[in-house]
């Protein structure tokens, strides 16, 4: 199996298991999931209003008034177009961007952790703890949409910082794009990606990376960022909106959403971290703290990798906090930062395993000394210790490979046998020997013996470099002729056991001409016993490494059903589960609304409460709902809507109509129902003429 085919195996095996997590872990803990009656959180269903709309006409902005970006909204269609009546849409989306965000966390972790079982232990852990959290509210937020945008970047920067490269050119684009989409979804997000820029030009110019291909990167960069941001323009441009994609989205966010802050900004900033730590303290606020700790821990040799996390969490923490506002979910937008913490957690493990076993070897040593026995393996075993877990030794991507073998690059040497001189002999494989080798070597250690090169004379008695005992040299009759028909079978069977022995290390692919001079003028290689123990002794591991695949794979299912359990009995979330869609107020209302074709309807004095979805209308008036923000003629046009009596119906929760418009008397109550929503018991109203 060659590099490739193996990164390919590990990102589909880190691709399915994360599919499978996401679905598990939301299908309990997200509202948009089919065992809820429906998502009843204010703010996805004022992004699902504004997606449904822009399939029935309407212009974001100009039409509809909704303060968060084009890019979710555009989202939000996409699911609507999945499903426009039931929250499936909503769902599929959310499970895959969520797998999008763990499969990157796996990635992430195989920068630091070497083991077989330590990216998928991350992103177990990343799928148990982010949902549960408070941050995570009632599901599908901006922010949870966003995280893998982020995670992607930080694993970019990280293996680019620790491997001392520059970052691919579909990386760059990519994480361009992702800057366009969080300016263009919610731009507290932002603070993030001016991080990565800032840390861009360190990382590259303190690596000996030559300045043309910084600006390549750049270059990539920022195609991804316009390819993103045409598709806004031109869609705003098209329908003539230009001016309120301006005025809502970044004039009135800027000026109007802030809020008026007690002492400096900084402060502000400070104090709403501290609410997002001990919020989510039961979930991922621990692993936030470890990744700092250990990244100021590895700080001296590993800088760089401080600076990128240091810069971009402080970009984010200033452009998410700095309004003064500090509901619960915006620390969600913090989690990209999680899986560097459980990944911090497990690097420490592996090193304190390693710290044991070598002093494990320095004692058998020392005992050996005393005794006077010889360790003949410990010369071997010390190089392929420190050649494996040295950080600085082993590419990550290739530490990953782990999941199915320890292999090499395949463009670090031709093969697992180097060649011992210039001029090399092709031994064409007999059938019996390729089987051997396909037998013992079902995990893909092994190349094809018949694509190897062997160095000429390695095998040779006597005669002309690269011919056949027999077919020159002293060496005739009988006794030549059957070793001529015997060498391909016998020689190839040593290389087998050659293979088989070896570790896929590159200082074994560099030996000297003389150790393969030596090893020609050995007797032994006539000798088959060697390869047949060899061949004895792969697949034995191959039983065992089949066996502990096994024993992990039941370990990782037993972890996934306890962290479940874990989750349904902590989720804020699942008390939702007992109520059936009829039972909840927007059903309830909408069976009443049904009674009116093409009914309008409001909704009074607080955000979308899911009755647009239920009753599937179509919102007509610009400000559909009440919204949290002031300084804008949002009142005046909603009251001019009801003294119009255009609305059909409508509906306020808490306060009654009279409370809101005391002057309102063309409209009577029609309905009440009561539900309960982030622990509170709201009553809703239903109004009608």
């Amino acid at each position: 199996m060659t590099y490739k085919e193996g990164e390919k195996k590990t990102c589909i095996f880190l691709g399915i298991f994360a599919l499978v997590l996401s679905v598990l872990f939301l299908g309990i803990c997200s509202k948009s999931s089919p065992l809820y009656p429906l998502n009843d959180w204010v703010d996805v269903n004022c992004f699902f209003t504004m997606g449904r709309s822009m399939l029935h006409g309407k212009v974001l902005y100009r039409d509809l008034y909704e303060q968060k970006g084009p890019v979710l909204y555009f989202v939000y269609a996409l699911a609507a177009l999945i499903s426009e009546h039931t929250f499936w849409g909503v769902f599929a989306l959310e499970v895959i961007t969520f797998a999008l965000f763990l499969y990157f966390s796996g990635r992430l972790a195989m920068v630091y952790v070497k083991g077989r079982l330590g990216a998928p232990a991350v992103m177990l852990a990343t799928a148990a703890l982010v949902p549960v959290s408070t941050a995570f509210a009632h599901g599908c937020g901006a922010e949870e949409m966003h995280l893998f945008f982020l995670t992607f970047a930080l694993w970019q920067m990280l293996a680019a910082a620790r491997k001392k490269e520059e970052v691919p050119a579909f990386a760059a684009a990519l994480i361009g794009a992702g800057f366009a989409s969080a300016l263009f979804s919610k731009y507290t997000f932002c603070g993030f990606y001016a991080g990565i820029v800032l840390a861009v030009p360190v990382v590259y110019f303190t690596s000996g990376i030559k300045p043309g291909r910084f600006f390549r990167s750049v270059g990539f960069f920022l195609a991804g960022f316009a390819g993103v941001t045409a598709v806004v323009l031109l869609y705003f441009a098209a329908n003539g909106a230009l001016k309120d994609l301006w005025e809502v989205y970044f004039y009135n966010n800027i000026t109007l959403y802030p809020m008026e802050a007690e002492g400096s900004r900084l402060t502000v900033i400070w104090q709403c971290l501290q609410g997002t730590w001990y919020s989510n303290l039961s979930s991922y606020s621990r692993l936030l703290a470890v990744a700092g700790i250990w990244l100021v821990i590895r700080a001296l040799k590993h800088w760089r990798e401080l600076i990128v996390c240091a810069l971009s969490f402080a970009g984010l923490a200033v452009t998410t906090y700095y309004g003064g506002r500090g509901y619960a979910y915006y620390g969600l937008i913090f989690a990209a930062f999680v899986p560097l913490g459980a990944a911090a957690i497990l690097n420490a493990l592996e090193w304190i395993c390693i710290k044991a076993a070598q002093a494990v070897r320095m004692i058998r040593s020392r005992k050996a000394e005393r005794t006077g026995e010889e360790d003949e393996d410990e010369e071997d075993e010390e190089e392929r210790s420190e050649l494996l877990w040295a950080e600085e030794e082993i590419d990550p991507l290739t530490a990953g490979q782990m999941f199915w073998a320890e292999e090499k690059p395949e463009d670090e040497t031709s093969g697992l046998i180097a060649p011992a001189a210039e001029a090399k002999a092709e031994v064409p494989a007999s059938e019996e020997v390729s089987a051997l080798a396909n037998e013992a070597d079902d995990t893909g250690l092994l190349p094809q013996i018949a694509s190897e090169e062997v160095p000429e004379g390695l095998f040779e008695e006597s005669g002309t470099a690269g011919e056949a005992p027999g077919e020159a040299g002293t060496e005739s009759g009988t006794d030549a002729a059957q070793e001529a028909d015997s060498w391909s079978f016998l020689s190839q069977h040593e290389l087998l056991a050659e293979i088989l022995a070896a570790d896929s290390s590159p200082e074994e692919d560099d030996l000297p001409a003389e150790v393969w001079e030596k090893r020609a003028d050995d007797e032994r290689l006539k000798d088959p016993r060697p390869a047949r123990l060899a061949f004895l002794k792969a697949r034995a591991l191959r039983r065992l490494s089949l066996v502990l695949g096994i024993v992990e794979a039941l370990l990782l299912l037993s972890l996934t059903m306890l962290l479940l359990s874990y989750d349904y009995g902590h989720s804020g979330n699942v008390y939702l589960m007992k109520y059936r869609a009829e039972d909840t107020p927007p059903y309830i209302f909408a069976d009443e609304i049904a009674k009116t074709p093409d009914a309008k309807i409001l909704n009074y004095g607080f955000l979308d409460g899911g009755f647009y979805f239920a009753a599937d209308s179509i919102p007509e008036c610009r400000f559909f709902c009440t919204l949290n923000i002031e300084g804008t003629d949002m009142w005046d046009v909603q009251r001019a809507y009801i003294e119009s009596g255009e609305p059909d119906y409508i509906i306020t929760r808490y306060y009654t109509l009279n409370q809101y418009s005391p002057r309102t008397t063309e409209y009577h109550l029609i309905k009440t129902a009561t539900l309960t929503f982030e622990g509170w018991d709201f009553t809703y109203y239903l109004y009608g003429k």
